[in-house]
């Protein structure tokens, strides 16, 4: 279940919905209302995300004939899990395992490959130049890349400056700096680029030294394509079930409780007073009340499949909240004066 706080008009662009969970997201909207990226597509015919591999040796720096632990269990898959690792380790041995243990023979720098799949046949892969030396003396740890994105949510077309100048070498000077920028492959201390198609971009930089050790981090650019002056599209909308719940706990509880309030309020009118209740009067809060339940338990079940009729709904519930009202006042009325002619009877 996710909950979520915003702000936005019709015909503007200034928003950005980020859920937990399902990590869905919003890029803009059109005159019909807002429009999504979800990140967790389930079983709504989205396809695969691939899963996000990645590692750390211990230690870093290791000698001959020293163990090297390689942990992967930071790797991810957001719409599934990682089911396999395999691992290659630059002198023609491999592994297969979450966590394995390799010893390096031979002094120099060592590729470290990981392979990451994912329930649904997805890849991914991660490296790390890793030194081997002679002795504690000779050890050298790789460089430390620091990306930094600006924008990090865009249109396309425009440019996107990708900064690694924040990135520091420990044993040795930078000497490269290689870019993956989606299908892109850059090199250079800062780069721009822009993008012809909307989506979430995956950004890798992977820094080298001067001692030929590398290491690697990722981050991501939002795309949103403009379609026309204060209108954005990015993504397929999402379908019921995908996390959308309107209001807060708080709206939640006291829909149900003063739904559950008004119908016995208006069933009480109903039977101990001449005033006669539509039974579509009832059913408005009872359908609140029914309706916030189904979106507590499933949300989105029914808000994503009435959420482009809202314009033309909304009006009618407040007419139809309106009419309660009126209706309520009306059977207090009528229950008082019917109270007072059968004391004036009595009399």
């Amino acid at each position: 279940m996710m909950f979520y706080d915003s702000h936005f008009d019709k015909g503007t662009t200034q928003f950005i919905f980020i859920g937990s969970g399902s990590d869905i997201r919003s890029i803009g909207n059109d005159e019909d209302g807002p429009t999504w990226v979800d990140r967790d597509p389930g079983d709504v015919g989205v396809p695969n995300q691939p899963p996000i591999a990645t590692f750390e040796p211990d230690p870093y720096a290791p000698i001959v004939g020293e163990t090297v632990t390689f942990d992967a269990s930071g790797s991810s898959d957001v719409d599934g899990e990682v089911v396999s690792y395999d691992w290659t380790f630059g002198d023609g041995s491999s592994a297969t395992g979450e966590v394995v243990d390799h010893t390096f023979d031979e002094i120099g720098t060592h590729d470290v490959a990981l392979e990451v799949e994912d329930d649904d046949g997805g890849t991914a892969t991660w490296e790390m130049g890793i030194y081997v030396a002679e002795s504690e003396e000779d050890t050298r740890f790789p460089p430390e890349p620091v990306m930094s994105i600006e924008p990090e949510a865009t249109p396309t077309g425009e440019l996107v400056t990708f900064d690694a100048s924040g990135s520091y070498g420990i044993e040795g000077d930078i000497v490269e700096y290689r870019w993956q920028i989606g299908d892109v492959e850059r090199t250079g201390e800062v780069v721009d680029e822009s993008f012809g198609g909307a989506g979430i971009k995956e950004v890798k930089l992977t820094v080298v030294d001067e001692h030929g050790t590398y290491q690697s981090t990722t981050g991501e650019v939002v795309v949103y394509a403009e379609t026309d002056e204060d209108r954005s599209v990015i993504g397929a909308p999402l379908e019921p079930g995908d996390g959308i719940l309107p209001g807060s706990l708080t709206s939640l509880w006291l829909v149900i409780v003063g739904g559950v309030v008004t119908v016995v309020g208006l069933l009480w009118v109903d039977n101990r007073t001449e005033t006669d209740i539509p039974t579509w009067v009832i059913a408005l809060p009872a359908g609140a009340v029914i309706f916030m339940l189904v979106e507590a338990v499933s949300p989105g079940a029914i808000t994503l499949p009435i959420m482009n009729a809202l314009d033309v709904v909304g009006p009618l519930l407040i007419l139809g909240g309106l009419a309660v009202v009126y209706l309520l006042f009306r059977g207090w009325r009528d229950a008082r004066a019917a109270d007072r002619i059968d004391s004036l009877q009595g009399r």
